[in-house]
């Protein structure tokens, strides 16, 4: 059953890194891999779309559902916004989003994994790999996202332990997930 909140709010935190990690990366789990998908690639986005759905439906993720094909295509055709996917046995199991658009600082805008690879060591990899990629720039002075009350319930602790830091909390208007479907 979905959680709804009662007053029709939802909690957000903001985490940030105001310096790249210090410890040795963890290492991928056999067979996964990491790839960077160019706009040009992207077809006619159906892949992305079933990701983005399998990824976000446990979690009501409804942004990206309340673009057509032009809106989405104009984000990924962002010269500072890059698309990755985690993959196994070559096909995408996550995926993560990072927009460079404001100089020095680097959004992770969407992170995460298909539900079956949920808590087998590929969240911990993936989530460094994409602040390591995040690093790779040297004007990049922070990087940063958000969570929120819906997703994964360990969420908050899993990116803290990742080194992140909280800075901010905040609401958003719920939105009913049922009341978006553009796809």
């Amino acid at each position: 059953m979905r959680y709804r909140p009662p007053d029709g709010k939802v909690r957000v935190t903001y985490l940030e890194m105001l310096e790249p990690p210090r410890d040795a990366a963890p290492a991928a789990p056999a067979g996964v891999t990491l790839e960077r998908i160019p706009a040009t690639d992207l077809g006619d986005l159906s892949q992305y779309r079933r990701l983005y759905r399998s990824v976000g439906d446990p979690w009501q993720w409804v942004a990206r559902r309340m673009l057509g094909d032009a809106e989405l295509r104009a984000v990924f055709a962002q010269p500072r916004y890059e698309l990755w996917h985690a993959v196994a046995a070559g096909e995408p199991i996550g995926f993560g989003e990072l927009d460079r658009t404001e100089h020095g600082d680097v959004e992770v805008r969407y992170f995460g994994l298909i539900e079956t690879w949920i808590g087998r060591g590929a969240g911990r990899w993936f989530l460094r790999a994409m602040v390591d990629r995040a690093w790779d720039d040297a004007a990049t002075k922070r990087v940063w996202l958000h969570t929120c009350e819906l997703d994964h319930p360990g969420a908050l602790g899993f990116y803290q332990r990742g080194g992140l830091a909280i800075y901010g909390e905040g609401v958003e208007d719920y939105v009913d997930p049922d009341s978006v479907s553009r796809w």
